[in-house]
């Protein structure tokens, strides 16, 4: 999707484009079905809240934004809440403040889950161990379903 059109539909669907996302409102932008997945639930119904999730710059834009991307990427519900709660998905937002235009920030979310499908892959595997030693062992084994990413 351009970026043009993923604006454009988003601010179509959204009429307050200012909303910030308070953390009693979690679910801020995001679909029911992305909010509800089992993935989602377990992670922000946990101790400590960061990833993508605990950031105090998110707004229903800009979540929004970034679940129309992970989709596009090829992310079902699961797969995307499993991105949301990384720390990749938290060092993308270390590059957001408030201040940050939407078309800004949608470059930056473009630019952060173009690996976002081959991440989630690798540490959904059974067989993936928490470690770099792992992920090389995963993109070895896996290396031939992720080429096209």
């Amino acid at each position: 999707m351009a970026k043009k059109s993923v604006i454009k539909s988003v601010r179509k669907k959204v009429k307050a484009t200012a909303k910030w996302v308070r953390p009693e409102t979690k679910q801020g932008g995001f679909s029911n079905a992305l909010w509800n997945s089992t993935e989602c639930q377990n992670y922000v119904t946990s101790s400590v809240v960061a990833g993508y999730f605990g950031n105090s710059y998110r707004t229903i834009m800009r979540d929004r934004v970034i679940e129309i991307e992970l989709k596009a990427a090829g992310l079902g519900d699961e797969g995307a809440a499993c991105w949301l709660t990384s720390t990749s998905a938290r060092h993308m937002m270390d590059s957001v403040d408030r201040h940050t235009k939407l078309e800004d920030f949608t470059h930056t979310v473009k630019s952060n889950v173009r690996d976002a499908f081959v991440e989630v892959t690798i540490w959904s595997h059974p067989d993936f161990g928490y470690n770099m030693a792992s992920r090389i062992e995963m993109i070895y084994k896996l290396r031939e379903k992720l080429a096209k990413y």
